[in-house]
This record gives C-alpha cells, structure tokens and sequence, in this order.
C-alpha cells in the first residue's frame, strides 16, 4: 500500500476549508490508491463520500457522480459495502433510466445480500423498479431477501408484509394469465405459495381475489359491499384486483406496478378523515379537493432530494387511471370522474411548471413509459416527455467558493431556522473525546 505523505487530520482540516469543487477533486486524488483503515476513520471518509455523492447527486452531475462511485468500488471495497445503499440506489435508478437492466441487475447484488441495511432506502428502490414495470426484477428481489428481512430481530415486526405482498400481487397475475388462456389454475399450489408468504389465512380475502381473478365485475355487489361495515373491506379486495386486470387489459402494465400505483394513491385517500357515512358511498369517498391533494403532494416532495417524490409522479399521474377505471364500472359519476381530471391536470402543470428548470424530473421517467390515460392528447404528452429528457442532460457545476455547496447550504439554512450554531457544534465535536480527529492529537 501506497504510503500518504499527510497526515490524516492534516489532510481532513484542508478538506473542510476547501470548495465543494476541490473537495471532489481532492476525494478522486486521495482514491486513486488505497488507503488504511486508519486513515479512513481519522477522516470520516465514509461521511465525505456520502456528503459528496448527495451533492453530485443534487447538481445532476451524473457522469461525475459515476466515476468517484467506481472509485471506492474499485479502491475501497470495504467501505462501499458498508454504505453500498447510497452509491446503489443511484445506480439503480440511472440503469432504470437507461434501460440498462443488465447493469441493473448488479447494482441490487448488495440488496440481496444486506437487505437490513437501509430498508427505507431498500423500499424507494422497490418502488422505483415497480413504477418502471420491471415486475420480474422487483418479485426476484423481493423472494430472495423475503427471509433474511422476516427473521431479522433489528427489524420491526412485519417488516417482510410489503416484500410478500409484491410477491403475492405477481402470483395473481399468473394466475389471471392461465384463466384468460383458459387453463386450469392450480389453487392448491397457488395457495401453497401464499402461505410461504404469510398469506392464504384469510379465507374471506381469498375467496375474493379468486372470484375477480376469475368472472367478470359485478358493480352491483361491489356497491352493496360498500354500504355494509362488515363487508367494506371486502369492497376494495374486489375492487384493487379488477383495477389490476383492467390496467392489464386497457394498458399492459402489470399487476405489480398496477398495485404500486394503487397503493400510493390510496395513502393519500385512506388517510383522510372520513366517517362511515362518507366511506359507504364510492362517490364521497373518491371525491377530493384540489387543496387536500396539493398539500399530501408536498409532503412527498418536500425535502432535499426525497425518497418520496417517486410516489409524489406515481400518485399524480395514476390518479386518472384509477379514476377513468372507477367510472368505466359505474363506481362513481361522471361529475366525480371530470372533477377529479381537472385538479389531476391542474396539479400536473403547475408540478412539471415547478419542475420544468430541474434536473431531478429524470428520475421520474417511468410516468412517460405507462401507456397514456384517457385524459391526455399527443401535443401535451410530447411536451411532457421532454421536460424529463432535457432534465437529464441540465446540470450545474460545483460550487468553487467555500461553505456554498448546495448540501451544505441546505443544513446551513436549517440550521438558521432552528437556531443551531453549525461552526460552534462542529469545534466542540472535534476537540471532544468522540472526534476520531482529536484522538489522533498528541496529548
């Protein structure tokens, strides 16, 4: 190994008084070899790398950000394992962008093997890999992580629910595929399957799911559900799976990403303040204001690079999938259907309005890959889809000016509202006993 001629606390204190421009270049300089354990912790090189790939990562540097993630690939395997989420979530979601679905494949490696490290990192990508219809990639994830997830004691109980129901969500598709060929389905199996996941207890909600996966909509007895509290529940078995059938039927999308959109739509209406009342009757319960919509978006996208804006697009842009889908069964009136359209529309403007000059639109391309709505004509679809081809290629360069990179800026900011006192925390932290920089100083 490569002798450093500085020493780590020597090279640290001209690291934090540089630009986040020479930062980036003192990280790829430092890298080119490797470095000992040592220096690693005396620097918090792990916090550095993370810090700079969120910056990247904020100034849309992609080909930047690519090579300082080969880097530590190539010269510091240990460490990249170690915090391998950040460095792999970026990959997976330029690979998903790209179609590179090779290349894809080996950024989930260390998903598979450390599923427990990140789980909301672990979840944004699963939403990722179902919104952009790789339902085999996400349901081939999901069953080889399915135990390490469900025996692991660190994780809250259930924490396995959301990776068995994906899965379970595919097992239904196969199972509606052999019905439409006509083909027997094999229940026995299919029940098999579900109890390795946790399902097939509830005999209600399967005595559901196989009724829609096998005849045909009866809105008759979907409304009737509706209106009786014991069967209320039972309303929406029959009601998400005729969703996911018809989304395959109307637009070849799978049950998977079809499910993912009906979930993220449903966080926003479930969590309304409804009574019974109001929830018995389909037209009550779907109707919704501009306002009430506009505020749970926000939620999503607020913050500084959110792992929830992907469910922000999802949300938005599935809303009138589920809305043309709940009228086309008579669920709802044609004046629900056009209110709901026109606040969909309105909020999809002033979004990609808001979004038209950021580069971050790429990463939520998979709304332009769904087969369009009803509610959309060619010119408007066109424009859309080169907002986020133009966000890819828009970048900004980093900052040469000290204590301005834009990450920093952010904590900065926040910590004025607060009224913390960021240089003050920081001389006391690295003159204390926990600094790996003090323990290096002579005594």
């Amino acid at each position: 190994m490569t002798e450093i001629a500085i020493t780590p606390d020597e090279w640290y204190d001209q690291y934090i008084e540089s630009s986040v421009k020479q930062q980036y270049q003192m990280l790829l300089d430092i890298m080119q070899e490797p470095l000992s354990q040592d220096f690693l912790e005396s620097t918090e090189m792990d916090d550095l790398l993370i810090t700079m790939s969120d910056e990247l990562n904020s100034n849309n540097l992609i080909d930047e950000h690519l090579t300082l993630i080969q880097l530590v690939q190539q010269q510091q395997p240990k460490l990249y394992k170690k915090e391998f989420v950040y460095y792999d979530k970026f990959l997976a979601t330029y690979y998903l962008y790209t179609k590179q679905h090779d290349l894809l494949k080996n950024a989930l490696i260390r998903f598979k093997k450390y599923p427990a490290n990140d789980l909301e990192q672990f979840w944004a990508v699963l939403n990722l890999l179902s919104f952009y219809e790789q339902s085999g990639i996400a349901v081939d994830l999901c069953q080889s992580i399915y135990k390490l997830v469900k025996n692991n004691s660190k994780l809250i109980s259930g924490a396995e629910d959301e990776l068995a129901w994906l899965i379970v969500t595919n097992l239904m598709e196969k199972a509606y595929q052999r019905n439409q060929q006509r083909e027997d389905i094999d229940w026995k199996k299919f029940n098999t399957e579900l109890q390795k996941y946790g399902y097939g207890e509830d005999k209600e909600w399967l005595e559901d799911i196989k009724y829609a996966l096998t005849n045909e909509f009866n809105k008759e007895q979907c409304l009737s559900r509706f209106k009786q509290k014991k069967l209320h529940g039972r309303a929406f078995n029959i009601l998400s799976t005729t969703f996911y059938i018809y989304m395959k039927q109307e637009k070849q999308m799978s049950f998977v990403c079809s499910q993912a959109i009906w979930e993220a739509i449903f966080e926003f209406l479930g969590n309304r303040d409804l009574n019974f009342k109001q929830s018995a009757n389909p037209n009550t319960f779907f109707t919704f204001s501009k306002k009430d919509l506009e505020s749970y978006l926000a939620q999503k996208l607020s913050g500084l690079l959110s792992m929830r804006q992907a469910e922000a697009f999802a949300t938005l842009w599935g809303i009138p999938y589920l809305y043309d889908f709940l009228f086309s069964t008579g669920i709802i009136r044609e004046q629900v259907h056009s209110k709901i359209i026109n606040i969909t529309n309105q909020l999809k403007a002033e979004l990609l309005e808001k979004f038209r000059n950021s580069w971050q639109l790429w990463r939520y391309d998979f709304i332009n890959r769904w087969q369009p709505d009803s509610n959309s004509n060619s010119s408007e679809l066109a424009t859309q889809a080169q907002f986020f081809t133009d966000s890819f290629a828009q970048s900004e360069p980093l900052s040469d000016k000290p204590g301005e990179g834009k990450v920093e800026s952010f904590f900065n900011e926040m910590a004025e509202k607060l009224g913390f006192d960021l240089e003050k925390i920081r001389n006391e932290y690295e003159n204390s006993d926990e600094s790996p920089i003090a323990a290096q100083q002579p005594t």
